[in-house]
């Protein structure tokens, strides 16, 4: 819905993709835009916003540093990223997976209503 404001975004962003004309999207060079028009997406007093991507080569600290920029320099609140993985039963080693990151506008473990 046009105008529309939200309290919290989750995202899933593919790393490619294309238009209905053609044109290409990479999350690679459109993941800081993308995060200035989420902020733009949330109301005053926004909970947090979730973004989880698989595309190689994005790490942690950029997602932070990112979401720091954007997010809690407009609605104060705290910025964590991490690797996401999975478990290898056999070695007991991770295999890399992708990255999360979450923005929270509330102090960990404390939801002010």
């Amino acid at each position: 819905m046009r105008g529309a404001q939200y309290d919290a975004i989750i995202l899933d962003p593919p790393s490619y993709g294309r238009g209905p004309n053609g044109e290409t999207w990479k999350l690679m060079e459109q993941l800081y835009p993308l995060l200035q028009k989420i902020s733009q997406l949330l109301c005053a007093s926004p909970s947090f916003v979730v973004l989880n991507t698989y595309t190689p080569g994005i790490l942690p600290s950029m997602l932070t540093y990112m979401g720091e920029y954007v997010f809690t320099r407009r609605f104060g609140g705290s910025c964590e990223s991490r690797e996401l993985g999975l478990p290898l039963t056999d070695s007991g080693l991770v295999l890399p997976a992708g990255v999360t990151c979450r923005w929270e506008s509330w102090e960990r473990g404390k939801i002010y209503v």
